[in-house]
C-alpha cells in the first residue's frame, strides 16, 4: 500500500486543489490534521498550533510536520531552535528567527504543501528535495520536525 493511499479521504481530495494567496502552507499543514477553514494563518499561530499538539522530534517519515526556519542573526545556534520554548514568547520571534514554510511528510521522500503563498497555487504533494529547495540558500537555514501528540 503507498503513503498516498494511507491519507484521509479529505487530504487526498484537497490535493491539486487551486487557492488564493491568502492561503499559506500554515493553514495547508493544519488543514492535514485538523478540518480548518482554508484562510491565512500567521506564523505565531502556527507556533501555537506545533506547541500545543506535536512533540519536537529528530526523526523524519509519515506524519511528520515539519518547519522551515531562518534567522537574521546566529545568535541562536544552528540546531538550538526549541519551538516550545519560543512558544512561551509574547508575540514575534526572538533571535531573528523567521519561519519561513511548513510542510507535512508523507514518507522519507514525498511531502504535502503549498508552495508559495504569494500566488495562486495548488495543494500538492512533492519531493521533498523540490520542498526543501528554494529555503537551502537562507542565511541560518534550519528544520524543526514534530510528531503529533494529539489524536486528530
Amino acid at each position: 500500500m503507498t503513503s498516498f493511499a494511507l491519507l484521509s479521504q479529505r487530504v487526498k481530495e484537497s490535493v491539486g486543489r487551486t487557492f488564493e494567496k491568502k492561503v499559506n502552507c500554515f493553514c495547508i499543514s493544519e488543514f492535514f490534521y485538523l478540518e480548518t477553514q482554508f484562510r491565512h494563518s500567521s506564523a505565531d499561530e502556527m507556533l501555537d498550533f506545533v506547541a500545543n499538539n506535536f512533540r519536537q522530534t529528530k526523526e523524519d517519515g509519515p506524519n511528520v510536520l515539519t518547519l522551515i526556519w531562518s534567522r537574521s542573526s546566529l545568535e541562536l545556534p544552528i540546531g538550538q531552535i526549541q519551538v516550545h520554548e519560543l512558544a512561551k514568547r509574547q508575540v514575534g520571534f526572538p533571535f531573528g528567527l523567521i519561519l519561513e514554510h511548513s510542510f507535512v511528510q508523507i514518507d522519507e521522500t514525498t511531502v504535502f504543501q503549498k508552495a508559495d503563498p504569494t500566488k495562486v497555487s495548488k495543494i500538492e504533494i512533492t519531493p521533498l528535495t523540490k520542498a526543501l529547495n528554494p529555503y537551502l540558500h537562507l542565511k541560518g537555514f534550519e528544520l524543526t520536525r514534530h510528531a503529533s501528540t494529539t489524536q486528530f
